[in-house]
């Protein structure tokens, strides 16, 4: 599970991580607001959150009625000094409410609770892919699904409606290509990142032949859509859905970058196969279905 912590107090911050152990992945926040910043800007989501009730600045009360306004269905436990706010976070709908100090075997009965209701409640929603994102919707906020040519329309409460492919598209199949698709280049963002990482370091340490300096990055071999779809089909097991559609206008027949430049000046090659790239792409996305990030 992916659990955020939330407690002014860093010792009571150390104590609770300890007990949690290292079975589930927890962020720890020393104040309400700084978790509101990771929820707000970051658009992070957990599964669990954990909240001290007397913090300076936000309290946890209203952190919670914050929380509940950006993650509606989320398990929220109150871990407080005091047995005073029941009232309070039941109004909340507080999956539990423990007092200080906190028993090993509490936290063991509450993450194994808190499992058990994430698992029911996936049981009971749908993730739906549409326009880059993961959107995970709970089947009591869908109204009605429908079919508009190739596109499945959702539609949910508060007139919300999401729309996703039946299909992918593959814009032409004639060009002068060994299978008629186009032709790109396709780069492991951590190989990308780590070229970066190195031309940054080459400009603080004062390495530039030049003033302005540029580098192609890529692998330098081009490759299909279809030969695409096919490696992920491979690395992945995943069979996708597509359909050959005419060209797009404006669509390059062949391009691909040529790194022999970053290679030679930075040191620096792309390591990762496509097989590779995709499979560690398609593990991300399985990961952040799981955490129901929109």
């Amino acid at each position: 599970m992916q659990i955020a912590l939330c407690d002014d107090q860093a010792e009571d911050l150390k104590q609770l991580t300890y007990l949690i152990g290292t079975q589930h992945f927890t962020t720890a926040f020393s104040s309400g607001e700084a978790l509101l910043v990771s929820m707000e800007e970051f658009h992070e989501r957990y599964d669990l959150y954990l909240l001290d009730i007397f913090m300076e600045g936000i309290s946890g009360l209203e952190l919670a009625r914050q929380i509940r306004r950006l993650d509606p269905d989320a398990l929220l436990c109150f871990v407080s000094t005091s047995d005073d706010f029941y009232r309070e976070a039941y109004n909340l709908y507080i999956f539990q409410y423990l007092v200080k100090p906190i028993s090993q075997t509490q936290i063991h009965d509450l993450l194994q609770r808190a499992q058990m209701q994430i698992q029911l409640q996936r049981q009971q929603q749908i993730v739906l892919e549409t326009r880059g994102k993961s959107v995970v919707v709970p089947y009591h906020k869908l109204i009605f699904v429908t079919s508009r040519g190739h596109t499945l329309l959702f539609q949910c409460q508060n007139k919300v409606m999401y729309s996703i492919r039946e299909k992918l598209s593959v814009f032409g199949d004639d060009y002068d290509t060994p299978d008629g698709s186009c032709i790109r280049d396709y780069i492991y963002v951590v190989d990308l990142a780590k070229a970066h990482v190195i031309a940054m370091d080459r400009i603080l340490n004062n390495k530039q032949k030049e003033k302005v300096e540029v580098f192609n990055i890529g692998t330098g071999k081009g490759v299909s859509v279809l030969e695409l779809i096919n490696t992920f089909e491979k690395a992945t097991g995943v069979k996708l859905n597509y359909q050959i559609v005419g060209r797009r206008a404006g669509d390059i027949e062949k391009v691909w970058a040529n790194p022999d430049f970053a290679n030679k000046e930075l040191g620096w090659k792309a390591e990762a196969n496509l097989e590779d790239t995709l499979r560690s792409a398609w593990n991300w996305q399985l990961k952040l279905r799981e955490r129901g990030i929109q």
